[in-house]
């Protein structure tokens, strides 16, 4: 995906999320006080931060693994050390 393809993504969904911050306040307001529709709001955008940590982290894991596998697979990486390795001058 191109940057500017991103940029359109994310700006999207921060749009995306304003809308619903809004309508979701509009619709908790008819029924609750100024204070619950905060406290509302908050535990929304907190929800959000969590699925966003939880994003990352889980395409973190996802990409290692995936560009670890070949030597996961193989005996010797179970096998052997690195203590016959040493640091090169160059």
């Amino acid at each position: 995906m191109s940057t500017f393809g991103l940029q359109r993504l994310v700006g999207f969904c921060l749009c995306w999320y304003v809308v619903f911050v809004v309508v979701y306040a509009a619709v908790v307001s008819v029924s609750h006080s100024r204070l619950v529709v905060f406290d509302k709001l908050v535990a929304a955008t907190l929800y959000l931060v969590g699925a966003i940590i939880a994003l990352a982290l889980g395409s973190t894991i996802i990409y290692v693994f995936h560009e670890g596998w070949q030597a996961l697979r193989h005996v010797n990486f179970y096998t052997h050390d690195m203590a016959g390795v040493s640091p090169r001058h160059l």
